[in-house]
Parts: C-alpha cells; structure tokens; sequence
C-alpha cells in the first residue's frame, strides 16, 4: 500500500523516500543534475508563462481562474485536484508556443481563456511500415489533428519513452496529406525525417495523436500506435 499519513493515502515523496500506489517504498529519491539543456529550456519556457500570466490584469486572471473549473486534473492515484487558473495558462499557451516555435502554427500568449468544447473522434486506427497511418473519423475546420512520434526503438521495445511534436494538420491538411481518412493511408515520412532524421531499418516507431481545438488549444487523445521500419 501507499505510505498513510493522518488517515489518508499518499504517493510521492518523502524524505528519501518515493512512495506508490502499489507498494510502500517503490525507489530511493535521487536528486537530478537538473541542467540538461532539456531541463534549463524547459524552465526557461516555464518562467516566460508566468510571468506572462502575472502581467495579467485581475479580471483577466479571475477569468482564467473560473475556467480552470472546467478542467480538473487527476494525479498518479487517480484523485481529482483543482486546477489553478495559472496552471491553466500555462498549459494552454505552452502548448500554442510550442506548435508556433516548432511548426509555425498558430500564435502564442493567448490572453482570453479556453472554452470547453466538444472535438471530433477522429483517431489512429493503424500504423503501417513506411511512417503510413490511417485515420478514422473526420477533423473540422476549427480544429488540428497534432502528432507526435518517437525515436527509433529497439524491436523488443513495447512504449516509447519520449515523443516529439512532428506535426499540427488542419482540414486542408488532411485532404492532400491524409486522404480521406476512413479508407486511405498517409504517410509522414518527411515530417519524421525532419525532427529524427531517416529512421534505420528494423526499429520501432511509436505515435501519439491529438485532437486540438482552436477554441482551446486543449489537447485531447486522438489514438497511438507504432510501426516497425523497413
């Protein structure tokens, strides 16, 4: 069982210590470095948000905080925490900048909240050898199927351990790239190949779909597969 303190579950650390649902002491905390170029970047972007939402007026953060009600979060034990209307303009704009910095898609320092919105069900249906994949289901013109890919695993490797941004695809997208989507492959190769470079023959790509709303710019899980390169 997770570690109880005063009568309530925990999970996460104490001490050093790192607790989990299934078992009291899962590992021994370690301290990272904390300053791969990864890490440092992604503090950097992480303080660009904030202050970008502390240059808020009041009633703009009031209204990003009365939002944030339309968007709980669940942790690691599947329990339901409020999120902040700071937490929220993070998420949303940090995905907008992305998209913008890696794609040229979108703008960022999205001032007025998300509206919560109902999305297509669009979604992987298969990966196939040459980076081909099917889609089912349809993308409006208000929102952008973005996809994410690994690196190239091992051929015994089942999950990916980190993904990438490759592309944000629109309607007009889907017509030339994708086809249509219940009954042709597409394939993204030349977006893989710009992130990763030319895949070796005989690795596992793994992918990650979403579908966006420009209306929230809230990511919501549009399927994921994986492929063995040729």
């Amino acid at each position: 069982m997770a570690q109880r303190i005063g009568g309530a579950e925990f999970t996460g650390k104490i001490g050093s210590n790192v607790h989990g649902v299934n078992g009291v002491v899962r590992r021994l905390r370690v301290s990272p470095n904390g300053q791969s170029v990864k890490q440092i970047g992604s503090r950097s972007r992480l303080s660009l948000l904030s202050t970008q939402y502390r240059d808020l007026t009041p009633a703009q953060q009031d209204s990003w905080k009365q939002a944030a009600l339309n968007y709980p979060r669940t942790n690691k034990a599947g329990i339901a925490k409020r999120t902040s209307g700071s937490q929220l303009f993070i998420q949303v704009n940090g995905l907008a900048l992305t998209l913008k910095e890696q794609l040229g898609d979108g703008s960022d320092n999205l001032t007025t909240p998300p509206v919560p919105t109902t999305v297509s069900t669009s979604q992987i249906t298969s990966v196939t050898t040459g980076l081909n994949l099917l889609f089912s289901g349809t993308v409006t013109a208000t929102e952008k199927l973005v996809i994410y890919a690994s690196r190239g695993q091992s051929s015994g490797t089942r999950r990916a351990t980190s993904m990438k941004l490759i592309a944000s695809l629109k309607t007009a997208d889907i017509v030339t790239v994708l086809g249509p989507p219940e009954t042709n492959t597409a394939s993204l190769s030349t977006e893989y190949a710009a992130v990763y470079g030319t895949p070796q023959a005989g690795l596992n790509i793994f992918f990650e779909a979403y579908i966006v709303s420009n209306l929230e710019m809230i990511k919501r899980p549009a399927g994921s597969g994986f492929t063995t390169t040729v």
